[in-house]
């Protein structure tokens, strides 16, 4: 289930794989990244994040975890935060309001999220399945 501004939208696909986390040139550790592609009202949009800097690219890192930070560029949380809405598209730089992240338990190679973000200009709900894509 997914809905920006109180509006359900269809959920196209999703994705969590891992990203190197590059530091001073060197590999430092690994981010989660979801990605999570929609339609809305007949038009595409988006939203994609990084979470939390790692050791090791394990997707039980994340199993049972909560994340309820004000995105910013924090590898200790949530970081990049972009999202098109079908209408405008929003940065880390746009957002002040804490976005809650919460994940559940691996099965069939998946993992459920759950999503929360209010601001006075959008709302996103999101609770479904990512994908876990093994890219490395």
């Amino acid at each position: 289930m997914l809905k920006v501004n109180q509006i359900k939208a269809q959920i196209l696909n999703t994705e969590f794989k891992f990203s190197r986390y590059i530091l001073n040139g060197n590999v430092a550790g690994y981010q989660g990244f979801v990605m999570v592609w929609f339609e809305l009202d007949g038009k595409k949009g988006y939203f994609d994040f990084y979470l939390n800097l790692i050791l090791e690219n394990k997707f039980s890192s994340y199993e049972n975890k909560y994340y309820y930070c004000i995105p910013c560029d924090n590898s200790e949380e949530i970081s990049y935060l972009e999202l098109f809405d079908t209408k405008r598209f929003y940065d880390v730089g746009d957002f002040a309001n804490p976005m809650k992240v919460r994940f559940g338990n691996i099965s069939n190679n998946r993992i459920k999220m759950f999503l929360e973000l209010r601001e006075i200009f959008l709302s996103l709900d999101f609770y479904d399945d990512l994908h876990l894509v093994e890219n490395w």
